[in-house]
């Protein structure tokens, strides 16, 4: 009688659960998130641009000096509605507690940031629910009445929603 032996199958290495301060880059960012699956590239400037995977398209810049990791996005308003993006940009902040809004007059945009401090590694697990949460509040900050107070209105003050 002949007993079968099974070979133990190999095992898929698992993702990195955090990124060393020392490795910290934009290459080592955009192989992180790409094991996660949100879409990312890096842009003309160097900086992480992530385009799917996230409610709304973020920018991610890196401070390797300072050990801070910057989350930028933005919502672009038709030139009409110029005068009120400085008061849109307050009710925002007094609404919503990790994005930081300010609005920038001479491109007609609404910008969102947010930051991420790191001592000895990038927690990744971490990192990427800060990420998401940064998407959907600029995301929920876009569609909420405070950006577009009816859906007749939306489609005339809102351009672009990255």
């Amino acid at each position: 009688m002949f007993k079968s032996c099974s070979v133990p199958a190999r095992r898929k290495p698992s993702p990195p659960s955090s990124i060393a301060e020392t490795e910290v880059t934009c290459d080592s960012l955009l192989s992180a998130l790409r094991n996660v699956f949100i879409d990312t590239k890096i842009d003309e400037d160097g900086d992480l641009c992530v385009t799917d995977g996230l409610k709304w398209p973020i920018w991610i810049k890196l401070d390797r000096e300072a050990r801070v990791v910057e989350l930028h996005s933005y919502v672009e308003f038709a030139p009409e509605n110029m005068q009120s993006l400085g008061a849109i940009a307050n009710r925002c902040n007094a609404n919503y507690c990790y994005a930081q809004f300010y609005a920038q007059t001479s491109k007609n945009r609404i910008h969102a940031s947010a930051f991420y401090f790191y001592d000895d590694m990038i927690l990744l697990k971490q990192f990427e629910r800060l990420m998401r949460y940064f998407a959907s509040t600029v995301y929920e900050a876009a569609y909420d009445e405070l950006l577009v107070p009816s859906d007749d209105e939306a489609r005339s003050e809102v351009i672009n929603l990255y």
